[in-house]
């Protein structure tokens, strides 16, 4: 399968943030980074007898792989495909969900203390490395780390709350609502979100190099190289964590939960 006659413009966002493409992928794509529901990657069928679509637009994840794959040309894009064709185990497998911000444990539900330790001491999983073997985001490796830390290691519950409540959110994941965030976030991060997201790329580089997945690794060495020793691109994906973590389920479903405790 090829991906170079499937793409279509969408719609321009905030502050020139333009819609990356949606991108035509095969359905195997809606396995990685498993979310609660379904797929983080959402696919949609927008009518009978048409190859699947990548939906840009389903979620935080989706938008993030979605600019990565907009700064590739179709060729790009299909060794992106044959980097993690065959490689991902199976729809619904991995631990860490709803874009990096839960941790599935059968029907056990975690609190926010046992979710922080769990998302700080899980490795990162060859299903998120995959997507990078191919070269998504081997030329702006800051963008990788952004999409594989867990933004709940970056940023306090508490200040994810407080910007869902700033920024309502909409029926689906909204990327003006995303921009808006990143906005916001950047005149929020503080030296301790900085110590906490090079802790989360120590970690990450400890993991390095993973067997197989050579030129995925060199691009997670590369950004953690750049988190370590750029000031500036360190704040610009410590902001991105702050929209990723008020953009997920979680931060949704914590959100009703204290609206509906007030209540009572």
């Amino acid at each position: 399968m090829t991906t170079a006659e499937l793409e279509r413009p969408v719609a321009a966002g905030v502050r020139g943030h333009r819609s990356p493409p949606v991108v035509g992928l095969v359905d195997e794509v809606a396995a990685l980074f498993p979310p609660v529901r379904r797929c983080d990657l959402a696919v949609t069928r927008p009518a009978r007898n048409r190859a699947p679509a990548f939906d840009a637009r389903s979620s935080a994840t989706a938008w993030i792989v979605a600019e990565g794959l907009a700064r590739l040309d179709a060729a790009g894009r299909e060794r992106v495909l044959a980097g993690w064709r065959g490689r991902h185990p199976g729809r619904g497998a991995g631990l860490v969900v709803d874009g990096g911000c839960d941790v599935r444990v059968g029907r056990v539900r975690l609190g926010a203390a046992a979710r922080e330790a769990l998302l700080h001491w899980l490795p990162v999983s060859r299903l998120e490395l995959a997507l990078l073997e191919g070269g998504l985001f081997a030329d702006d490796p800051a963008g990788a780390i952004a999409l594989l830390v867990r933004p709940p290691t970056v940023w306090p519950l508490e200040e994810a709350l407080d910007a869902e409540l700033r920024f309502p959110r909409e029926r689906r994941f909204a990327p003006e609502r995303f921009a808006a965030i990143e906005e916001y976030a950047r005149g929020r991060v503080e030296s301790a979100h900085l110590s906490r997201l090079r802790a989360a790329v120590a970690r990450l580089e400890e993991q390095l190099p993973v067997p197989g997945l050579g030129p995925a690794s060199a691009t997670v060495a590369a950004g953690c190289g750049s988190i370590v020793t750029d000031d500036a691109r360190c704040r610009a994906v410590a902001a991105r964590q702050l929209a990723r973590y008020a953009s997920s389920s979680s931060i949704a479903n914590a959100g009703r939960a204290r609206a509906s405790d007030q209540c009572t």
